[in-house]
């Protein structure tokens, strides 16, 4: 072999050395594992004040439907509201801030998986995905500013604690607790365990008031329940024309009223037979106070405007716009209340008026503050807690689709829409649809004060001034003996600065007064002495009794201003939607004099009481014979028991 060749063979056994060791170097280097390097690195670093967030997103998988769930909070035209419930005011908006806040500086505290198909077992699938599941589904949060742009975006999946649990392959970290959940981007395969403490509802009652009326028991002073039903009737609107309408018949109307005592009175009780029952009022009463919402549906709108007023009214200043528009949304509104249970109808004995009307009757209560409330109660509505909630899903400014998913088939003709309204539904539904107005009723806050009567002081009599300068010594005034009187001069000073129209003063001076006048009216003026000072005692009551009636009247007045701004914060509430509420409500409010009344137990016979025909028994109406127990001697066997006792005293006497 030439020493060329030897020399290529070393160098291609060097290059096949070098290419190996190069090789195995390579090998033996770490790897850089991807994901790796956010660990310890915030989520959303930028996000650092939760007061930036002006909208909440939360999208969920709803185990109850099957299906997707959306909730939504957002600042929208100085309000905050929840546009995944037909945009209801969020009175809880304050809950938004702490669930912003919960969500800032959240840490990647380490990786768990960096690939999709890991996703369904850490439970941080996108719930919107086609193949999610509750298992596998996470619950997507999202956070926005006024811009609409992104300030954080979760999915939270399961606890870590319980995958762990679930998963013996998983390592549970010493001292972990459950409130270390697996987190994951949307945009991002890489799942990484976090410590969340999240105050996150998507619960629609958490994020408003629930309180319907906001009332307290204890300021309800009248309840007034109208148990009716809807009936056709035809209304002669015109010399020739007929036209059917729904009007309401009366079938049962309680009305209670609490006394100045605080107890409760029925109207037209019976109090010798008949008493009420104050567990079946209590009842009543508690319900007002703690009747819940569970639901929401819009009210009807005309080009943003709704067609129901907060009074229940129908908005006939649409009318004078779009006159055929307005007929047409009139019809639209007369479904839409079908679907409901109401109707617009007329009242008993007033057949051409037009109101609100409710297929299962009303209540009204009011309280001490003069608000009166007008409970309307429809029919039931049935399905899941989202149907409940907000029904299908409606454009509030689009008459066409705002058929609630209860709709049933009605027609124009009045006997169809009585028979929709009256229709009786199954007792297992959860709910129910209430109308609800309110009005300021004077009435209700009780009588106002009286002022009292300002006294008028006594008439003075003519020459009293002279009879009281001499200390009242009229007696003997005529004689020498006596001092006389002095005259009465007529242009002194003090005269002449009495009025002539001076109240309570007989103008009848006179130069001068004799004695023996004075004398003569002596009594009169003794009288008015006596008059006098007790209208100095009345004067005094009076001035007393003006201050407790400014009191009482400052009272009343702030009562009645109080309830005043109670009812236009209420009907601001009410104006634009229909509530649900717990159907059993209706089961403790729609209560007959039956239900509120029962008959007093007859007390017992007394001994020897007599007896009535019915008492007679079998005696073929003979009194039973038997011993009067309390049956008294005549007064002349009386006295023949004294004779008898008085001889043998005789008798006695002689021996």
């Amino acid at each position: 072999m030439s020493e060329i060749i030897k020399t290529l063979v070393f160098v291609v056994a060097a290059s096949l050395l070098v290419t190996a060791a190069t090789f195995t170097w390579l090998r033996t280097q770490p790897v850089e594992v991807l994901g790796f390097e956010k660990v310890g690195e915030e989520f959303f670093p930028e996000f650092d004040d939760g007061n930036k967030a002006v909208a909440l997103e939360v999208t969920a998988y709803d185990e109850e439907t099957d299906g997707l769930q959306e909730f939504s909070v957002e600042y929208d035209n100085g309000a905050w509201r929840i546009p995944s419930h037909h945009g209801y005011p969020a009175e809880a908006a304050e809950r938004l801030a702490r669930t912003a806040t919960s969500l800032i500086g959240l840490t990647r505290e380490s990786i768990i998986a960096r690939r999709n198909n890991k996703h369904a077992e850490y439970g941080v699938m996108a719930p919107a995905a086609d193949d999610a599941d509750p298992e596998t589904a996470g619950q997507r949060i999202t956070l926005k500013d006024a811009d609409g742009a992104v300030l954080a975006d979760y999915i939270i999946g399961k606890p870590a604690g319980q995958a762990a649990a679930d998963n013996p392959g998983l390592v549970r970290e010493i001292g972990q607790k459950d409130d270390y959940f697996f987190v994951r981007v949307p945009d991002e395969k890489e799942t990484y365990k976090a410590k969340i403490q999240i105050d996150l509802s998507t619960r629609f009652a958490d994020w408003i008031n629930p309180d319907l009326l906001k009332v307290d028991t204890a300021d309800i002073n009248r309840v007034e329940i109208d148990n009716y039903e809807l009936e056709e009737r035809k209304v002669q609107v015109s010399a020739t024309e007929v036209r059917p309408s729904v009007v309401k018949k009366i079938i049962d109307r309680q009305l209670l009223i609490r006394d100045k005592d605080e107890a409760w009175l029925l109207d037209g009780l019976i109090p010798e037979t008949e008493e009420l029952k104050t567990d079946q009022v209590d009842q009543i009463l508690d319900l007002l106070d703690s009747m819940k919402i569970v639901g929401v549906r819009p009210k009807l709108k005309l080009g943003g405007q709704p067609l129901v007023k907060s009074d229940l009214s129908i908005n006939r200043e649409l009318a004078q716009k779009n006159p055929q528009l307005f007929q047409q949304g009139v019809y639209q509104l007369q479904q839409d209340l079908e679907s409901k249970g109401f109707t617009i109808g007329a009242a008993e004995g007033d057949a051409e008026s037009a109101a609100l009307l409710g297929s299962r009757g009303e209540l009204r209560a009011a309280t001490n503050q003069g608000v009166l409330y007008t409970l309307y109660f429809g029919r039931t509505v049935s399905g899941d807690t989202r149907e409940i909630e907000i029904g299908a899903t409606v454009d509030p400014d689009n008459p066409q689709t705002q058929a609630d998913e209860t709709t049933s088939p009605t027609t124009a003709d009045a006997a169809t829409t009585a028979a929709a309204v009256n229709e009786k539904n199954a007792a297992d539904n959860k709910s129910r649809y209430v109308a609800i107005r309110v009005d300021f009723d004077k009435s209700a806050l009780g009588p106002p004060p009286i002022a009292p009567t300002e006294p008028k002081p006594p008439k003075k009599p003519a020459g009293y001034d002279a009879w009281k300068a001499a200390d009242g010594k009229t007696a003997n005034a005529g004689s020498g003996d006596q001092d006389t009187p002095p005259a009465v001069d007529s242009d002194s000073k003090d005269e002449k600065e009495k009025s002539t129209d001076e109240p309570g003063v007989e103008n009848d001076q006179t130069p001068q007064a004799p004695a023996d006048i004075l004398k003569a009216n002596e009594q009169k003026f003794q009288d008015y002495d006596k008059a006098l000072l007790e209208y100095e005692q009345i004067q005094i009551q009076y001035l007393t009794d003006v201050e407790m009636y400014e009191s009482q009247k400052s009272g009343y007045d702030r009562r009645a201003k109080i309830g005043q701004e109670i009812v236009a914060e209420l009907n601001e509430r009410f104006a634009e939607w229909f509530y649900v509420v717990p159907a059993d409500s209706l089961a403790t409010l729609k209560l007959t004099r039956s239900d509120l009344v029962s008959v007093k137990e007859t007390p017992p016979p007394r001994l020897n009481a007599p007896l009535s025909p019915g008492d007679l028994g079998n005696q073929g109406g003979q009194l039973p014979v038997a011993p009067n127990l309390n049956a008294q001697p005549s007064v002349e066997a009386d006295k023949e028991a004294d004779k008898e006792a008085d001889k043998e005293a005789d008798k006695e006497a002689d021996k």
